[in-house]
């Protein structure tokens, strides 16, 4: 006897749960210092905003890293894309975040690359959040495939 395929409806429910649960779980993580600066700062001084969404691009790449490393079952070609965008992000945006955070000294020039690093860190949290998605979302998905399954299966498919 054959276990119960799973509704396609329960499916996708878990699906978006444990999807959404995901997500949360990595803007929590990455933006709550953010919001505490924005929160101590009460607006006034914008200057932190860049440097302070590195910590959100570090914190995606770190749980990345992670994920692939905790992962024995995965076998495919995200989850060394995944490894590998994790490791550059979480050398990259620790640095990144310091530079920018240093003061700059009076009568000082920026330095060099300082712009382009803050014009380019909501393009750094889109790759590392789209990546670590690629890789993480089929896992999801078979998740709760399983999870539905189980489910059916426990309560006689009905």
């Amino acid at each position: 006897m054959t276990a119960p395929a799973a509704d396609r409806r329960t499916v996708r429910t878990i699906f978006w749960r444990r999807f959404f649960e995901w997500l949360l779980e990595l803007l929590a993580l990455g933006l709550l210092p953010w919001f505490a600066h924005l929160i101590v700062s009460g607006g006034t001084d914008s200057a932190w905003i860049r440097p302070e969404l590195y910590l959100f691009v570090m914190v995606i790449s770190v749980t990345s890293v992670f994920d692939v490393l905790k992962d024995r079952a995965t076998i495919n070609v995200t989850k060394p894309l995944a490894a590998v965008t994790g490791i550059v992000g979480a050398v990259l945006a620790p640095a990144a975040y310091a530079r920018l955070s240093l003061p700059a000294g009076k009568g000082a020039a920026e330095p060099p690359g300082n712009q382009f690093l803050q014009a380019s860190v909501l393009w750094m949290i889109v790759v590392s959040l789209v990546v670590y998605g690629i890789y993480r979302v089929p896992i999801i998905a078979g998740q709760a495939k399983g999870e539905a399954e189980a489910t059916a299966a426990g309560t006689g498919g009905q």
